[in-house]
C-alpha cells in the first residue's frame, strides 16, 4: 500500500483545541523538511508551544505582532492561540479503498 506523509498544524487547548491538515507530501523527508519550516518560523515570532509555556511568555504578553506570524507563515491555514502552535507529521494510506470483507 502506497502512503502519503501529512502535516497537521495545532493549537490551543482543552475545547479550544484544533488540529488541522497544512499540505501532504510524497515523502516523509519532504513532509519533515516543511514541518521543520514551519515550526521555524513560529520560534522565529516566539509563537511555538515551548515559547508560551506561561502566561508572561505567550505571543500577546510579548508583543508579538501575531498576525505578522500568521500572513507570512509557509503554513497558509496558520493559526496562533495564546498557547502558541506546532506542527506534527503523520502517515497515512493512500489508494482505492478496500474491498469490503464477505460475509
Amino acid at each position: 500500500m502506497t502512503s502519503v506523509f501529512v502535516v497537521f498544524g495545532s493549537t490551543g487547548e482543552y475545547d479550544d483545541y484544533v488540529a488541522y491538515t497544512v499540505r501532504a507530501f510524497a515523502t516523509k523527508a519532504e513532509a519533515d523538511a516543511f514541518e521543520e519550516l514551519c515550526e521555524a518560523h513560529l520560534r522565529a515570532y516566539g509563537c511555538d508551544k515551548d515559547s508560551c509555556f506561561t502566561t508572561e511568555t505567550r505571543p500577546y504578553a510579548k508583543g508579538v505582532d501575531v498576525d505578522e506570524c500568521v500572513e507570512t507563515s509557509p503554513d497558509p491555514h496558520c493559526r496562533v492561540s495564546y498557547t502558541g502552535s506546532s506542527y506534527f507529521v503523520k502517515e497515512v494510506p493512500f489508494g482505492p479503498a478496500p474491498e469490503k470483507a464477505k460475509a
